[in-house]
């Protein structure tokens, strides 16, 4: 697949030991996983509501897009480095992840009050 392809030819080029997925699961699926190279690291955000874990697209969308900007900002080289990720709320779940994935959570951000 070209995507793919490219995808490797530019990990390459940079000297890339990890792939950080924060594409949405529609978009990553363009992706050939097996023929990519280096290991995938995929991560995941949800938010407390209602005493439980949950994904919430409309939030996860927006969470990808900050950690994708952080990352940029922050100058990350390491998928360690990951950890630090803490804007809006998220914080790394150690235990609800693995090495291929980590888990960000949040609670319930407060309702805004409308004066």
């Amino acid at each position: 697949q070209a995507i793919t392809k490219t995808l490797r030819a530019d990990m390459k080029s940079v000297k890339a030991t990890s792939l950080i997925n924060l594409a949405s699961d529609e978009y990553f699926k363009a992706l050939c996983e097996d023929k990519v190279g280096v290991p995938i690291v995929s991560v995941k955000f949800l938010q407390r509501d209602g005493g439980q874990d949950k994904f919430i697209s409309f939030f996860a969308k927006r969470a990808r897009g900050l950690m994708a900007r952080w990352m940029s900002t922050s100058r990350v080289k390491r998928v360690k480095d990951l950890a630090g990720f803490d804007l809006e709320g998220y914080r790394l779940d150690t235990k609800a992840g693995s090495e291929f994935e980590l888990v960000f959570k949040r609670p319930k951000p407060a309702a805004k009050r409308v004066s």
